[in-house]
């Protein structure tokens, strides 16, 4: 008798198992975003400068942390949580040109990224460089230090008439 019971039980588990499981792996679409902004303020430094001790640029670092669930009850979505760091370079100077090469490296415990370019922004503008990296640290709580790639203590910033 407990053999009649125990079929249709088995028959009825692998079927719910079996159709429920063809959607594997993550959502498509986030199921949440966080985002995260800091801002570090660029100063020029450099004796005789038109602009010594103004805040030329500031570098805006947005992170932002998708949440993914699995597409159904039972299958596996791993990993469950995504991160881009984006960054923007807005030029705060109205009449000139700026271009300059940077080095920035953030550092929190044992995490450390790093990115570089050399960048010529319009008077007033802004220039997105997108994605710099997809680490989780979270950019609010580690140190951020931004350098000329030659390794000066400031940016060697170069105005230009537009």
């Amino acid at each position: 008798m407990r053999k009649i019971y125990f079929l249709p039980l088995l028959v009825l588990v692998c079927i719910t198992l079996f159709s429920c499981c063809k959607d594997k792996g993550c959502s498509s679409t986030p199921d949440s975003i966080e985002s995260k902004v800091r801002r570090v303020n660029i100063f020029d430094n450099r004796a005789g400068s038109q602009y010594q001790g103004q805040c030329v640029a500031i570098f805006e670092f947005t992170q932002d942390n998708m949440h993914y669930q699995p597409a159904n009850s039972c299958s596996f979505c791993i990993p469950n949580l995504k991160s881009q760091v984006k960054l923007k370079i807005k030029n705060l100077i109205q009449d000139k040109r700026l271009k300059f090469d940077y080095d920035v490296t953030f550092h929190l415990n044992y995490v450390t990224w790093n990115n570089q370019n050399v960048v010529s922004i319009e008077p007033g503008a802004t220039i997105d460089e997108g994605i710099i990296t997809t680490n989780l640290a979270d950019i609010t709580m580690g140190s951020i230090v931004i350098l000329s790639m030659s390794g000066a203590t400031y940016l060697p910033i170069i105005y230009e008439n537009p």
